[in-house]
């Protein structure tokens, strides 16, 4: 059974670094209308609740590296800006804040589970804290290696502020709520598709929170 586990747990890994590579190297963001939306918060989501924090850091670091290859492929403008000021601040802003995207929701599924013995609530929180604790952490990131810089000040004029508070409120605004009701119902379905299949498998993630449904 051991053997089972360790299997499963790899391969499903596997499939959902494949899907972060398949979502943000092709797909990208989803336009609806002025707004754009980002579905990488999703595999993310189901690393978290199914396998626990430590997957979430791994999807975190690889939903971080394709971020800087979109920047070092010249695939995304706001990358290769970043890069071409400030190359340290950059990395740091691809990978930590998404890693700690991972921790963060991971530890509130665990917690979580002492009053939500079925997991249902619990997935829908953990699934949408991604998406908030993403546009949150990325975006202080960004304030914190750029904020005096020309490129961001050219933001800050067009919202007409100069509060870091306020700037992030307002840059996130609508396509933070689209991204944590995305999360909330699509995330949190996929994961309970995920904890049936491992039921139906008979088998348990290695180093998973996942409950009996």
């Amino acid at each position: 059974m051991r053997r089972n586990n360790v299997i499963y747990t790899m391969v499903m890994l596997a499939l959902l670094i494949g899907l972060v590579f398949v979502l943000d190297l092709t797909v990208g963001a989803v336009s609806l209308g002025p707004l754009s939306i980002t579905l990488v918060g999703i595999p993310v989501a189901i690393a978290t609740c199914v396998f626990g924090p430590i997957a979430g850091i791994i999807l975190g670091f690889f939903w971080g590296l394709t971020s800087l290859i979109k920047g070092l492929t010249g695939m995304d403008a706001m990358g290769v800006q970043l890069l071409s000021i400030n190359a340290f601040g950059t990395v740091f802003t691809c990978f930590v804040p998404r890693m700690l995207v991972g921790l963060l929701s991971g530890l509130i599924y665990k917690i979580n589970t002492k009053w939500d013995k079925k997991g249902y609530i619990n997935s829908m929180i953990t699934s949408g804290s991604v998406a908030l604790f993403n546009t949150i952490l990325f975006l202080s990131s960004l304030c914190l290696f750029f904020w005096n810089t020309d490129y961001i000040k050219s933001f800050r004029e067009y919202y007409n502020t100069d509060n870091v508070i306020v700037f992030i409120a307002l840059v996130a605004s609508w396509n933070a709520l689209l991204e944590l009701a995305v999360n909330l119902f699509v995330g949190s379905a996929c994961v309970f598709g995920v904890n049936k299949a491992a039921l139906a498998l008979g088998v348990r993630p290695l180093f998973g929170s996942k409950k009996e449904n």
